[in-house]
């Protein structure tokens, strides 16, 4: 359905991750998340992708389960602070005047520099519950689209 703009400005995001850990829920991420963040990372016009490191460890340990072509694993790259939304960076359109960014490094990016994004994020998870004598973390402020770049509304304006 179409938010209303009162809805689109004060919709908050969910974390995916478990509270006080960094593991993915099981009720919070599902088959649906996974097919469309695989999905945006194969298409040709995709970059990379920013996601929490523990969306890279299931989607590269679902890899080793189903033995599907990986090459899209390389565009996916762990970034603090993407647990509840994920940032798609699109290439260069053709005869645009804008600079590429160097390719991500070769491989899927599966192994030593997964491993330690998943070791920072666990010792310090991004969502907490409060322990006794401690003040929960403040909700996000909603950021509204009419403080977003000239550029992103006209993404958000153009035609489906």
């Amino acid at each position: 359905r179409r938010l209303s703009e009162s809805e689109r400005e004060s919709l908050q995001a969910e974390s995916v991750l478990k509270l006080d850990s960094a593991e993915l829920d099981p009720n919070k991420w599902t088959d649906k998340h996974a097919a469309l963040v695989k999905a945006a990372a194969q298409d040709s016009n995709v970059a990379r992708i920013f996601v929490t490191a523990s969306i890279k460890k299931e989607l590269c340990r679902c890899k080793a389960t189903d033995g599907s072509d990986t090459a899209w694993l390389r565009r996916l790259r762990p970034w603090e602070g993407h647990d509840d939304h994920i940032h798609v960076r699109l290439k260069c359109p053709v005869g645009e005047k804008c600079v590429e960014q160097d390719p991500p490094p070769e491989g899927d990016g599966c192994g030593a520099e997964l491993t330690e994004w998943l070791k920072k994020v666990a010792m310090d998870p991004p969502h907490k519950s409060a322990h006794p004598g401690e003040v929960p973390d403040e909700p996000m402020k909603p950021f509204p689209l009419s403080k977003m770049p000239a550029e992103c509304i006209k993404v958000l304006d153009a035609a489906p």
